[in-house]
């Protein structure tokens, strides 16, 4: 069971990495527009940037249905559930198998949290985005909800950014240097096709992060998309973990784009309601929300 637990995580893991661009044409009904490549000039990284970002300004909100298929060596899983998540923050993935609950991960402005099942203490277990960013928290997999986000199309780019671009055989990597979640320094990588994508073809074909030294952390491959009013968004990719020897396939359906309402939000994107006690991991203790809606603590057994 620890390794089916372990692969769970895993997509929680992969869930930053869901990605496939496709810009879309408010204009004229679901028409890409101002592809910034083409197979005979070199993009500007500004091109490429603003390509990005007037694609996230279409989309609000997403929610699906998510069936994965995945394997850590040679065990096989599958898990169904659903995902959602609104800009700018807001996630919240749950999942089964076999109809029984398995994982639950979810993130907000302010802090994330992870659930999986058939663990000894039976805990949700959280984190504030300000404490993991003093880079003394320890989380069993990186926490990246902004690349959520950046993966579902959702995230606005920096335009003040540090960006390279090179030139790769399927077309051009858009590499920027950044920070993680946790403060670490890290490599992002979005690589465009070369040319203008046909119709259920991502125009950004992979997206993946890299260490400070370069090594490969994760790497998601879009397979295919789907256009909804307007709005392009993966329904297959395929990510791997080289170190965790994990691969899995992810599958959506079911689509709804720009669908949750405030109301929604605030039931969803929240921890409230879980039923279950939550572990604060910086302060190493468990904090049982009360129906005043503030927080009594006290220490781990």
């Amino acid at each position: 069971m620890r390794k089916i637990q372990t692969l769970v995580l895993g997509i929680a893991l992969g869930l930053p990495l869901l990605a496939g661009c496709y810009l879309i044409n408010p204009r004229k009904n679901d028409t890409p527009i101002n592809v910034p490549t083409t197979s005979d000039k070199q993009p500007t990284t500004a091109s490429l940037v603003n390509y990005l970002n007037l694609n996230a300004k279409q989309i609000q909100s997403v929610r699906a249905n998510l069936e994965v298929d995945a394997k850590q060596g040679i065990q096989p899983i599958s898990i169904s559930g659903g995902l959602a998540a609104r800009r700018p923050r807001e996630l919240r993935m749950r999942g089964n198998v076999v109809g029984t609950p398995v994982v639950d991960v979810g993130s907000n402005d302010k802090q994330f949290w992870y659930w999986i099942g058939k663990t000894k203490e039976d805990y949700y277990y959280s984190c504030s985005y300000q404490d993991l960013a003093k880079g003394n928290v320890q989380v069993p997999f990186p926490v990246e909800a902004d690349m959520v986000m950046a993966a579902l199309n959702m995230a606005e780019y920096d335009v003040n950014g540090k960006y390279d671009l090179k030139k790769v055989k399927e077309g051009w990597e858009l590499i920027q240097d950044t920070t993680s979640a946790a403060g670490q320094p890290v490599k992002r990588v979005t690589v465009f096709r070369g040319t203008r994508a046909n119709p259920g073809e991502p125009q950004v074909l992979e997206h993946s992060m890299r260490d400070a030294k370069n090594n490969l952390v994760c790497r998601a491959t879009v397979q295919r998309v789907q256009v909804i009013g307007g709005a392009v968004v993966p329904t297959k990719v395929a990510i791997e973990w080289p170190a965790q020897k994990v691969k899995m396939t992810l599958m959506l359906s079911s689509l709804e784009v720009n669908k949750i309402t405030d109301a929604e939000a605030a039931r969803v994107f929240s921890l409230e309601g879980v039923g279950k006690e939550v572990f604060d991991l910086a302060r190493g203790r468990v904090v049982t929300p009360s129906s005043q809606n503030r927080a009594e603590t006290r220490s781990r057994r």
